[in-house]
């Protein structure tokens, strides 16, 4: 707490995902599998500042990548 700000509860939401992806046989064990997801998170805040109850929307919509590495038993 700081500033005056006190709490903060953010309601549950349900939003949209997409996700691509391909697997590269390097050898017959391994494998390199590249990814890109993107998420659409939408939602409200509330919190207090200085007494006052203050409601926000939150929109946060990140593009996550990963490359990974894997092996076959």
């Amino acid at each position: 707490e700081g500033k005056g700000f006190s709490g903060l509860d953010m309601q549950d939401s349900i939003g949209l995902a997409a996700q691509v992806g391909v697997d590269f046989m390097l050898t017959d064990t391994l494998m390199l599998n590249a990814q890109v997801r993107y998420i659409d998170i939408e939602s409200k805040a509330t919190t207090y500042l200085n007494d006052s109850k203050v409601t926000v929307d939150v929109d946060v919509n990140p593009w996550v990548y990963m490359v990974a590495l894997g092996y076959k038993f």
